[in-house]
């Protein structure tokens, strides 16, 4: 090994330390912060202790009822005393407080820094293991072979995780608006009832044509996220294993949900209903793709997990 390799291994065992320095100083800095919010609020409580004692010497010292009673009492001497004592004491325990929440504060001040030296080292190390895996993958053998195999699977895990987070959002965006028109359908039957039933007037008409405007609102965006997200998995991607998990079809893909005008006068019940029973089947098809989703995404994220583990064991300096 030439001295340039020797070099960047030494590098990289730097940047490790470094690393392993910032993991202990994380939970080491929240410790310090919450200690010291601690501290805080205990010298907060002693000075107020403080001040009472104070006060109680004050009193005695001065011309008050209370000295005026324990001189009647022949005890003034004594509880002036005592009451001198415990301000003192109070003042020793403020300040010993007050060196303690120093002290953490010096504590806190010193892992900041270390935190502040190291900041860089994370993106340093990631550049020095890029620059190790390059010039193991241009050395060959086998070792740059399979480096050069984990990072074009790296590549398309990385491309297609994007991909199902993507498509994730959408199917979450048509749930919400779904949602969103399922309750208002709901609340616009309540009142389409009363005016059928109960003779809502004017009032009643008013409020139920104006929630049927809102879903009918809610239902175009549903129809535009669930086209979006049939084309982001349709007939081009039926072999792809995504697709088949989600059950996808030639004749449904999937997710056919087309409401054909039925919204567009929704004033009779019987509308109103079959627009809840469409809207609902949208809906449980909708949860059953974000299910499907979710799975394959956690796939892919632990897939992807494995493959820069053995990328970051192959690229370890004791593998050279």
């Amino acid at each position: 090994m030439g001295a340039p390799d020797e070099d960047l291994d030494a590098k990289i065992d730097r940047l490790s330390a470094s690393l392993r320095e910032r993991e202990q100083l994380g939970p080491r800095r929240a410790g310090i912060v919450a200690a010291i919010a601690r501290a805080s609020g205990e010298l907060e409580e002693l000075r107020r202790r403080a001040v009472a004692e104070e006060q109680d010497v004050d009193r005695l010292e001065g011309f008050s009822v209370d000295r005026v009673l324990t001189m009647l009492r022949g005890v003034h001497g004594r509880s002036l005393e005592r009451e001198r004592a415990e301000a003192e004491q109070a003042r020793e325990r403020v300040a010993d407080e007050m060196g303690r929440l120093d002290h953490l504060e010096s504590q806190l001040a010193q892992v900041n820094a270390r935190l502040d030296a190291t900041s860089t080292a994370p993106a340093t190390y990631a550049a020095a293991i890029a620059e190790r895996e390059r010039r193991l993958r241009e050395a060959g053998g086998d070792a740059g072979r399979r480096l050069t195999e984990l990072a074009e699977e790296s590549a398309e895990l990385a491309a297609q995780l994007r991909r199902l987070e993507r498509v994730a959002t959408t199917a979450r965006r048509a749930a919400e608006a779904l949602r969103k028109a399922n309750e208002l359908l709901e609340s616009a039957d309540g009142w389409s009832a009363a005016d059928t039933f109960l003779g809502g007037g004017a009032l009643s008409s008013h409020v139920k044509h104006e929630r049927l405007d809102e879903a009918a609102g809610h239902i175009v965006g549903a129809e535009r996220l669930l086209r979006l997200l049939r084309d982001e998995l349709g007939e081009e991607d039926l072999a792809n294993p995504v697709s088949a998990g989600l059950g996808v079809d030639g004749t449904t893909r999937v997710i056919d949900v087309f409401f054909d005008n039925i919204f567009t006068d929704l004033g009779v019940g019987s509308q109103i209903g079959a627009g809840l029973t469409q809207v609902g089947r949208a809906a449980v098809r909708v949860r059953e793709v974000r299910t499907a989703l979710t799975t394959r995404i956690a796939e892919h994220r632990a897939q992807l997990r494995l493959v820069e583990a053995e990328r970051a064991r192959l690229t370890a300096p004791d593998e050279i």
